[in-house]
């Protein structure tokens, strides 16, 4: 119990990691707390109030909040990427209380796919520590993560969507298939528009088959072969599964 025209000294201090709901700290007539008590904060001392006691009982209270933290992101290529938090899209920079739920869509534009490992969410200012993402399950192209205590940056990649490529080993002679000098197995897969390069070696003795070195698509649509001027066969990957074939005779 103090004597009316007292001064009071208040001194908040939130614990690390939080900070003080803007407000507070205030004070008000206990018994009426729509009256209240003017503050005032002392110069040159962080977290300290001053208030001189009213002829009434007094209330004085503080509410502390976690500091919230920016989320960040940028518009991918070929696809899009959008977070929610609490019902309401988020823009690139906006702030979340630790703990929060973000939810991450992430959708391919056609003929692409999200590169594997993505997406993914990290410490702003140390990339190295990452945060977990989940997919949501039963929902595609959705996940979830909870924010940390720390800035957060969320990305994501796309890529084209690759193909196979079959082709056999033909009697008498071989068949061989490259990209960037790099030998192709059976199945490889591959993304649209590569350089694929054609080697067909008959044995001794035997010829190709004129116009039997042909690529089929999908639907058996012949892929066009082109020729360097040193010539070197190829053909540019289309958005389709292919079958290499050549024969050889005699």
């Amino acid at each position: 119990e103090l004597i009316p025209g007292k001064q009071v000294t208040i001194t908040v201090s939130p614990t690390d990691g939080y900070q003080m709901v803007s407000g507070y700290p205030k004070a008000y007539r206990t018994d009426a707390s729509g009256t209240k008590v003017t503050l005032t904060a002392v110069s040159g001392r962080d977290n300290t109030y001053t208030f001189t006691m009213p002829g009434y009982p007094v209330t004085v209270e503080a509410k502390y909040e976690k500091i919230p933290r920016p989320v960040t992101f940028t518009a991918p290529e070929h696809g899009t990427l959008a977070l929610k938090a609490n019902g309401a899209e988020l823009t690139s920079g906006a702030k979340l209380a630790p703990g929060t739920e973000v939810t991450i869509t992430a959708v391919p534009a056609e003929g692409y796919q999200m590169v594997s490992g993505y997406p993914k969410a990290y410490r702003t200012d140390a990339p190295a520590t990452t945060v977990t993402v989940t997919a949501v399950s039963g929902s595609a192209n959705t996940y979830t993560f909870t924010m940390p205590a720390y800035p957060a940056t969320v990305e994501v990649l796309y890529e084209k969507i690759p193909y196979a490529v079959s082709f056999a080993t033909p009697e008498h002679g071989k068949l061989a298939l490259d990209t960037a000098s790099i030998p192709l197995a059976f199945g490889a897969e591959l993304a649209p528009d590569t350089r694929v390069t054609l080697a067909a070696t008959p044995d001794a003795g035997y010829q190709m088959v004129f116009g039997s070195l042909k690529v089929s698509g999908s639907e058996a649509k012949t892929v066009p072969l082109q020729k360097e001027a040193d010539g070197t066969t190829y053909f540019l990957m289309p958005a389709s599964e292919v079958n290499v074939e050549v024969e050889f005779e005699e």
